[in-house]
């Protein structure tokens, strides 16, 4: 999942440029109402303005490299459109900015973002692999920006119950859980009239199918199987309390016949301290999450969640009505507004991210990979072999 690191390099020395002339602290909103600027107007950054409307928040310049999806974004709004991601970033007055470009661009965006003293709401995952989500996480704490990843499944009520349900002793110690198996069909936006290709991938030639289906390639994603289980592996990390990984094996494989480099199949198993497992698999359609404790197990339902308690004789079941939904786009302003935490702040994505990267190195490499904590990094595992 890191793959090429031309985002990084190529994107980061524009950073103190963006920066110079900003307030670490940025601008302030007026009566309550926080101005975002959005960079990325495709499926996901049309999402973003719809949640954005809902949450009365002044959305006041658009950008996409798409010449097409930035001119209708920008009417849909009534705010302009402009022809660099830096342009957003240093419009006076806008106090945070949408990013919903696909994942290569994610950190570096992200960072001169908050550098420039505004608030950072990042479509999922935060970035391509454990590097960039680092500098993407330590820049979040140097500047104290709020920060949300948009993994929309931390936004689920249910997590929060069996949160805390596994807080209150009822299941014992944790040790196993199995992710709902899904694997996203996520499509990308045909339409884009003419684009701006230096911005999206510098130094190759420009290549309409690589732009429109990028999650089909490594050099701009791990791929809807891999990102699914980002989604899925922050809710679930939220819920258990666990934080980054010992170990991590995967397999799975190319099955769709498109063409495409990344995996549409991935199945992978996260070895977490205190003999905590969790396994995720994609598959077409989605199941139940289970989490399985020393003294019983919960079913995360959706509206409910079912508590099997251990006892002599045999199960006794329990069912808790979920806590309300909370979209974390309205999280995310509402923390901007108040200063309250997020939901998936750039903490929480990073702990997501080091699983789900190792886990797609695993994949390539063929082999189980360790998380070195000395080192930040990740090396394969050497088994020991038995006297």
């Amino acid at each position: 999942m890191d793959g090429k690191r031309f985002s990084r390099r190529m994107f980061l020395g524009g950073i103190a440029a963006v920066a110079a002339g900003h307030s670490a602290f940025g601008s302030t909103t007026r009566n309550g109402t926080v101005r975002v600027g959005l960079i990325g107007c495709g499926a996901e950054g049309r999402r973003l303005l719809r949640d954005l409307s809902r949450c009365e928040a002044s959305v006041s310049v658009v950008y996409d490299a798409a010449d097409l999806r930035k001119r209708r974004a920008a009417v849909e709004v009534g705010a302009p459109a402009v022809d660099d991601w830096r342009s957003v970033i240093e419009k006076p007055g806008v106090d945070a900015v949408a990013i919903a470009t696909p994942p290569h661009l994610h950190a570096a965006i992200a960072m001169a973002a908050m550098e420039a003293g505004k608030h950072v709401y990042c479509a999922s995952p935060m970035a391509m692999g454990i590097e960039d989500a680092r500098a993407f996480r330590d820049c979040a704490r140097k500047t104290d920006r709020v920060v949300q990843i948009g993994a929309a499944p931390a936004g689920e009520g249910q997590w929060r119950t069996a949160r805390a349900l596994i807080r209150s002793g009822a299941i014992g110690d944790v040790k196993w859980c199995q992710g709902r198996f899904h694997s996203a069909r996520r499509a990308g936006t045909d339409e884009t009239g003419r684009v701006d290709w230096r911005a999206f991938h510098p130094g190759i030639p420009c290549d309409a199918a690589r732009f429109v289906r990028w999650r089909h390639y490594w050099d701009y994603s791990a791929g809807t199987a891999a990102e699914s289980h980002y989604d899925e592996l922050t809710a679930l990390l939220y819920a258990v309390g666990a934080t980054l990984p010992r170990r991590v094996s995967a397999a799975g494989g190319v099955y769709a016949g498109d063409g495409r480099e990344t995996p549409d199949n991935l199945v992978f198993s996260a070895e977490y301290a205190g003999g905590l497992t969790i396994v995720l698999a994609s598959a077409a359609c989605a199941t139940t999450a289970t989490i399985r404790g020393s003294a019983g197990s919960l079913e995360l339902c959706g509206t409910h969640v079912r508590l099997l308690r251990e006892s002599t004789e045999g199960y006794v079941a329990e069912s808790y009505r979920a806590e309300a939904e909370k979209g974390l786009v309205e999280d995310w302003i509402e923390a901007v507004r108040t200063g309250s935490p997020c939901i998936c702040g750039a903490e929480e994505g990073y702990r997501a991210m080091v699983a789900v990267a190792m886990a797609v190195e695993a994949y390539r490499r063929k082999k189980t990979v360790r998380y070195d904590p000395a080192q930040c990094g990740v090396s394969e595992d050497v088994p020991r072999l038995c006297a």
